[in-house]
């Protein structure tokens, strides 16, 4: 829908967002997680940040910060440790 201002421009009206507590998910529709599981992607977190910060350290020449930290994360652990 369209209103128009003061000085005659049109202006546009912006579209809703609904707020995050009406998207929000049961707790009950949550899949049920196993803990070991849920330790093993917090195990690969910390080596691909041991990673990282090597690459920080060793090749970061002031301008690689965010491709370093890009390619750490999309990376699986074991081509990261190539």
């Amino acid at each position: 829908m369209e209103n128009e201002n003061q000085t005659g421009t049109v202006l546009q009206e912006e579209t809703r967002i609904p707020a995050a507590a009406e998207q929000s998910v049961p707790v009950d529709a949550l899949p049920e997680t196993n803990v070991e599981e849920a330790s093993q992607p917090a195990e690969e977190q910390q080596e691909k940040m041991s990673i990282l910060n090597e690459l920080l350290e060793q090749y970061n020449d002031g301008r690689k910060k965010t491709f370093y930290a890009l390619a750490v994360n999309l990376l699986d652990i074991e081509a990261l440790q190539q």
